[in-house]
């Protein structure tokens, strides 16, 4: 990318990605941003963490931790604003976009990736209940298809996040 004139970047990543967003060495001016999963980053890079309560793989109190001290923190993504701060977090405690619960895990991810996943996994997820193994909040997301709605009222706090950085340097 730097031969095409890209000199600065910037980093994202859902769950174990959050981790690796935060976690990834080098210097990412236009900053890193973790969802549902991060790891406490020290660096000086911006930072946005976002996370929900109805997150049933990584719990929000686990994600919390990941919060450095001094970072803004609001529950609602109409509170996040980038006007001069590099860094925040976005708690979620409950419902976005006019669903009725907060978004699970798979909730942040894009709607039509959903639909494949769901497609492919809902044949086998009788058998996992049964067999009382871990899915990722598919189950939860079968019976709530919130991701739309999800992306609707999450989104834009994040591309917002990548542009005031783009503006502050």
């Amino acid at each position: 990318l730097r031969e095409l004139g890209v000199t600065e970047f910037g980093i994202f990543g859902h769950s174990a990605g959050g981790g690796s967003a935060t976690m990834t060495e080098g210097t990412f001016g236009l900053g890193r941003c973790a969802i549902a999963g991060a790891r406490l980053y020290e660096g000086s890079d911006p930072l946005y963490i976002v996370a929900s309560r109805g997150d049933g793989v990584i719990p929000l109190e686990r994600v919390t931790q990941a919060v450095p001290k001094g970072v803004a923190i609001a529950s609602d993504p109409s509170d996040v604003t980038w006007s001069s701060q590099k860094r925040g977090a976005l708690l979620l405690e409950g419902p976005v976009g006019g669903e009725e619960y907060a978004p699970n895990h798979i909730s942040f991810l894009d709607e039509e990736a959903n639909a494949a996943l769901v497609k492919v996994l809902s044949p086998l997820l009788p058998l996992a209940r049964f067999l009382k193994l871990p899915v990722l909040d598919f189950d939860v997301y079968v019976d709530r298809k919130d991701s739309a709605a999800t992306a609707k009222a999450i989104r834009p706090s994040i591309v917002e996040f990548f542009v005031a950085q783009k503006r502050q340097t």
